[in-house]
């Protein structure tokens, strides 16, 4: 079951992976007035993250 979902990207986290694009999460999360400095993974990663905590 488990295997399951995960090779159908039924977890929400990875619908947002595989199929928004990058660009779409920058638009809805991004903050250009923000100095933190993340690494390109790191970034992605909070923009999923925020992406389903938003739901």
């Amino acid at each position: 079951m488990i295997l399951d979902n995960l090779e159908a990207d039924r977890p929400p986290g990875l619908q947002t992976a595989f199929h928004t694009p990058c660009r779409d999460l920058a638009n809805r999360f991004g903050r250009p007035d923000c100095n933190k400095l993340y690494s390109p993974a790191d970034i992605l990663s909070r923009w999923i993250h925020l992406s389903v905590r938003a739901g």
